[in-house]
This record gives structure tokens, sequence and C-alpha cells, in this order.
């Protein structure tokens, strides 16, 4: 048996028997999910939030229809390439309408769903944070008097667009494309499983999920005799939003990705 073989398989042995929650919406997590499963982890899927599409038609039409002249497009979220291409091929049937731009994005995940396009991005920021990517743009890439189109969502910080235009001396224009809601959970049979017996591990992705969760805390209570599970952050943003809610998370990820968490679940819930 070679030395891979040898960690995968104790790998498996560390989560056999080990209750994770993860609570983001499952095209979120759904690579994590099956990860954690294919290493013996019993997953309880609590999506707290959701997405759908949601843009303004006529910021939209203005945006796409001088496409060609931005030399940035950032991408903050994989749900924001999603939902940009939808509407891109709505108005075009060929990629090559995008123009000769540069692509942005934070995080691996959001990479994969442009490269999924047959794209290249052009930066990833070491780091996956809108202040990071801000960061490298402006002392790396030199944006001044750039034209830079940022893809978000309802809830996305306002501080990459501010900094871009700013202290980059970027010309900026942001365009939402989508909307984050709050998921009521159904106090069924799984619900009820998890408050009698508790979880190793509950896993937030999002500030999102951590405000949904909140508001609903007192379903997730948990029964006496459960275990306490230990609070797992993506990154600093999330980190951020539980502290603001009163929790203090165990662990954060060092890569700030769904890659990240399954490092952090398989060495906490050793």
């Amino acid at each position: 048996m070679n030395g891979a073989a040898k960690k995968s398989r104790s790998s498996r042995k560390q989560l056999v028997g080990k209750r994770i929650v993860l609570t983001q919406s499952l095209d979120g997590v759904s690579d994590l999910k099956e990860a954690l499963e294919k290493e013996g982890a019993e997953v309880y899927f609590f999506p707290l939030v959701q997405t759908s599409l949601s843009y303004n038609k006529e910021t939209a039409a203005d945006i796409l229809g001088e496409i060609a002249t931005y030399e940035w497009t950032i991408f903050t979220s994989a749900h924001g390439v999603k939902y940009f291409f939808q509407i891109f091929f709505e108005k075009y049937k060929d990629l090559r309408c995008l123009g000769p731009m540069k692509l942005a994005c934070i995080g691996e995940q959001t990479a994969k769903e442009i490269e999924a396009l047959h794209l290249s991005v052009d930066l990833i920021p070491n780091e996956f944070t809108s202040n990071q990517l801000a960061t490298e743009l402006i002392e790396d890439g030199g944006i001044e008097n750039q034209r830079i189109l940022v893809v978000t969502g309802d809830l996305n910080d306002p501080t990459l667009q501010s900094r871009l235009e700013a202290e980059g001396r970027g010309i900026v224009d942001a365009m939402q494309v989508y909307k984050t809601t709050s998921v009521a959970v159904v106090k069924d049979d799984p619900i009820k499983t998890y408050c009698k017996t508790g979880a190793n591990a509950i896993v937030f992705a999002s500030p999102s999920a951590v405000d949904s969760y909140c508001k609903q805390a007192k379903t997730f209570q948990l029964g006496k005799g459960a275990q306490k599970p230990l609070i797992c952050s993506i990154g600093p943003v999330t980190t951020n939003a539980l502290k603001t809610n009163g929790i203090t998370p165990d662990s954060e990820a060092k890569q700030h990705s769904r890659a990240g968490l399954f490092d952090i679940l398989v060495e906490g819930c050793k």
C-alpha cells in the first residue's frame, strides 16, 4: 500500500461515526458533503440560506451593452458566476462577446465555476477575502483609470468597490445578480435527532448562514446530554459574523474554502 492510500484510509477512520452539520445551501456545499460522507461521516444537512436570480434589468442592459469595454471583471462568489452568465447568455450566444477583459475571483470554488466555461482566471488572491483581492489588484495590477465590473449578490460587502475606487482610482461598476434569503428550518426528524444527540461539528460558510442560524436558535437547541458541536468557520468574514452574534468559533479554515473546511473537520473530529 502506498503512502497516499494509507493517508486516505486513515482519514476515513477518523470520520467514521462522526456527526457533522452543514448549514449552507446544497449547491454551496455539495462537494464538501460528498467528501465528508466518503470519509465515513454522518452529515446532517440543514440549509439555512438559499440564493436566487435577482437583478435590475435596466442596469444589466447598460452593463452588458458595454461589456467588452471592461478591463477587469471580478466575481465575489460562485453564485455570482452562475447567475451572471445566465443573464449574459440571454443577450449573447458567444463567450467572445466578453471582449479582452481579465477575470478575478475570490476563492477556488469561484474559479472552478469560471473555468467550467473554458475561461481562464487571471487573479485569485492569496487569502480568499475581498480586502485581499482589492490589495493585490491595487498593488500588483495597477488599475488607475481602468474600467472594472464587480459582480455581486445583495449581501456583499461594499468595501471591495470602495477601495478599488478610492485607493486604486479605478472606474468601478457593480452588478447585483442574485439575492440570498434565510430558510426557515422545519423541526422534522433530522432536526429532532440532532437536538437529541448533538454533533461533533457544525459548519458555517457565510455570514448569512450565521444570521439565519441565530434567528432560529431555539429550533437548534440541544437537549440534555447531547454532544455540543465544535463551531467551524470558513474564514474571517464568517468568523466576525459569529462573534458579532456572541458565538466564538472553535476553528477557522486556514484556506478559506471548502477544502480548508474539510481539513479542519478531519483535524477537529479526531
